[in-house]
């Protein structure tokens, strides 16, 4: 099996192992991986707005908009970080709520609303994973339907690169055969040739 043949089964494999590893969080160590998520989104929420008030906070004197966005980078900025460490349900309600109603202006506001709502699709998946986070029961379903899905694909994955790599090789072993009896074929007909000389 050659390199290129290797690499698909041991991903997959390494997807199989999340999977199961997923649903095996999920059922014993819960708390750890709700907690995890909720610090994950914080981090990204607070990585994205201080990015963002950089950019404002240089061109903040040429428009209302750049302060306006600025203000609302700098208070995202706040609540993520507030968030990280303290991620009770108040605070769920409080930074979900806001992860909800910030994009949705955004998206009214902007002229292509597709195009922004396309943008603001992250912000609306992290929102819907605090609700889930809220609702202690729908984040604990919604991990061990996903370890599920990942490790059952996986194994679908795995079937198919093992049955490809075998077809390689019995291709492989057709061709050889056939191009060894064509060298015998070609050899006799060159010695019927040398007797009708």
């Amino acid at each position: 099996m050659n390199n290129n043949a290797k690499w698909p089964l041991i991903m997959s494999f390494l997807s199989f192992i999340s999977g199961v590893l997923l649903i095996l969080l999920s059922i014993f160590a819960y708390q750890f991986i709700s907690d995890f998520i909720c610090v994950i989104i914080g981090i990204i929420i607070a990585v994205l707005n201080f990015y963002s008030m950089i950019i404002y906070a240089q061109n903040f004197w040429f428009s209302k908009v750049n302060v306006v966005e600025f203000i609302i980078s700098f208070c995202a900025e706040i609540l993520s970080l507030m968030f990280i460490f303290w991620h009770n349900s108040v605070m769920c309600i409080i930074f979900g709520s806001f992860l909800f109603i910030m994009p949705t202006i955004r998206i009214i506001i902007t002229r292509d609303h597709f195009e922004r709502f396309k943008v603001e699709m992250p912000c609306y998946f992290m929102m819907l994973l605090i609700l889930f986070n809220l609702l202690d029961i729908m984040l604990k379903v919604l991990l061990i339907i996903t370890g599920g899905v990942l490790a059952a694909l996986s194994v679908g994955l795995i079937v198919l690169a093992i049955i490809s790599t075998n077809k390689g090789k019995s291709v492989i072993k057709n061709k050889h055969k056939s191009d060894s009896i064509n060298v015998e074929v070609s050899e006799t007909d060159e010695d019927s040739d040398f007797f009708e000389i």
